[in-house]
């Protein structure tokens, strides 16, 4: 096993909606009365199933560099996990709405399969429904949300202290760092207003000055996830007619510190509409490090107002980050459950048929490019074309009989998997050389078995029929010789390797 690299699961909510427009509510009766809610199922109570459920758990990769791969009593260590609650937990911002999302958290927290029970584990931001917009009083308009915080937290939160709710919050345990801002504190109740976001300087000076405290050791390997609940960067298919700008005033200048401290992950909610992009802006002005913000805005996962309610449904996201500071390498898998509430013909399902399905997965990677991206023309001496008799050429043909025409190629990326730092994808491509097989097809391979060495590695077969480009997948550090042993239809085989390094180095460790 390896430590180079840090992993976290978040598990990301966001909108939860709790009060009259909360999907886990009883709809009231004709009269206007209160339905009875014995039997509704809770947020919290959907949520747990789905959690942990082992079938809905991250796969590993087939084949894994580990001396305790042999143990049958080894297990993997688990993804550590945190919650990221991003904003509007209530419709109106009322006590009774804040004592139900305080028994979200008591739940999760107790639950003793998600290992939330440290206090670091659960992080919350306010959203536009959070506060109370009929006061222009600090105190009057934050006291309901400041003392939710307290109880959630045991931490005493002041409603006059609102700028300051939030802020960085170390996790050793996890090896995280969240950054969670307030973007509520300077918007009123007036025209266009209630649903744009805003940072002002003071909030800006204050955050970047605990980002400025962090010890280096943290600041270098730790992962680094900031939260708001409006969207840093408005996409034109987010943006409402008649909303004004109801993204962050302040971004401008949030964004930029982010990447100069070393983010990895930004989650925000706000507009119930799911999506996940890349920020990664080059200024030809600036110079920057080669760096990526992952921005993950979160759908709703409780209100019953949703965009385009024709296939939009209710949603939370569970993301997964690797971080390696060594190899400067970063990967971020977002998997978006929506909950299924109607069956495939349209009717409705009854609530305890409700459950959740993945609805995309996104999988993106980064890798700080440390070398030159490509050879400088001083490094590269030009020559003619090899000649068609010549030694190397012969060589290489003899390669493609040799081989048929089928080669292993490899597709290297940061590793999702706890004690490993890289992994490799591998499968077979079939190239024919015209001068083998000009008219009629050769044999095919019908069967893969890889395997790397006698140190690491358990090998895997793969047949036709299992998969037709006979993929596998190896978790690795240090880099690696695989090898692909090829049968053939005609019942011949031969041996094949691809050398897999780290994405950032020049050799093996």
């Amino acid at each position: 096993m390896n430590n180079d690299a840090t992993y976290v699961e978040i598990i990301h909510l966001s909108d939860l909606h709790y009060g009259a427009r909360h999907v886990f509510t009883m709809e009231p009766t004709a009269d206007g009365r209160q339905a009875a809610a014995h039997g509704m199922p809770t947020l919290a109570d959907k949520l747990i199933v789905d959690l942990t459920d082992p079938a809905q758990q991250p796969e590993l990769p087939t084949i894994i560099a580990s001396e305790e791969i042999g143990n049958p009593a080894f297990k993997f260590p688990p993804f550590p996990k945190l919650v990221c609650i991003s904003g509007d937990l209530t419709q109106k911002g009322t006590l009774d709405e804040f004592r139900q999302a305080e028994r979200l958290v008591e739940r999760l927290r107790n639950d003793p399969e998600l290992g939330l029970k440290k206090p670091d584990r659960i992080h919350f931001c306010p959203g536009n429904h959070d506060l109370n917009w009929t006061s222009r009083d600090d105190v009057e308009r934050w006291d309901q949300y400041a003392g939710f915080l307290t109880r959630v937290t045991n931490k005493v939160h002041k409603a006059e202290d609102a700028a300051k709710f939030g802020g960085v919050q170390i996790s050793h345990d996890t090896r995280t760092v969240v950054l969670s801002l307030n973007t509520e504190t300077k918007v009123m109740a007036e025209t266009g207003e209630q649903s744009r976001g805003d940072l002002h300087p003071t909030q800006l000076a204050w955050a970047r000055q605990e980002l400025e405290r962090l010890p280096p050791d943290v600041v270098r390997d730790y992962i680094k996830i900031a939260m708001v609940h409006h969207h840093p960067v408005l996409l034109p298919s987010s943006a409402e007619a008649g909303r004004g700008y109801d993204a962050i005033t302040g971004a401008d200048k949030l964004l930029p510190m982010l990447h100069e401290h070393g983010f990895h992950v930004v989650l925000h909610g706000h507009k119930h509409y799911p999506h996940t992009f890349r920020e990664d802006v080059r200024n030809a002005f600036v110079r920057t490090n080669d760096h990526s913000l992952f921005i993950v805005a979160g759908g709703t996962c409780g209100s019953t107002e949703l965009p385009s309610p024709q296939i939009a449904t209710q949603c939370y996201n569970r993301i997964r980050v690797h971080w390696c500071a060594q190899e400067g390498t970063t990967r971020v898998q977002v998997v978006t459950r929506g909950l299924v509430r109607f069956k495939e013909n349209g009717s409705e399902l009854m609530p305890d048929q409700w459950h959740w399905k993945t609805l995309g997965i996104d999988d993106r990677h980064h890798y700080a490019r440390r070398r030159q991206a490509s050879p400088q023309s001083t490094s590269m001496r030009y020559g003619p074309r090899v000649a068609t008799n010549s030694d190397v050429n012969l060589a290489r043909q003899a390669e493609y009989a040799r081989t048929h025409g089928y080669f292993p190629v490899a597709e290297i990326l940061p590793a999702m998997l706890p004690g490993q730092t890289a992994e490799v994808h591998l499968r077979i491509v079939h190239h024919p050389h015209r001068a083998h097989h000009p008219a009629a097809a050769g044999p095919e391979v019908s069967a893969v078995t890889w395997s790397g060495g006698d140190k690491w590695f358990p090998s895997v077969s793969v047949t036709k029929q299992d998969d037709p480009d006979f993929r596998a997948i190896f978790a690795y550090w240090g880099g690696a010789l695989l090898q692909a042993e090829m049968n053939f239809s005609d019942g011949t085989s031969c041996i094949s390797h691809v050398y897999v390094p780290m994405l950032n180095s020049q050799s093996a460790q």
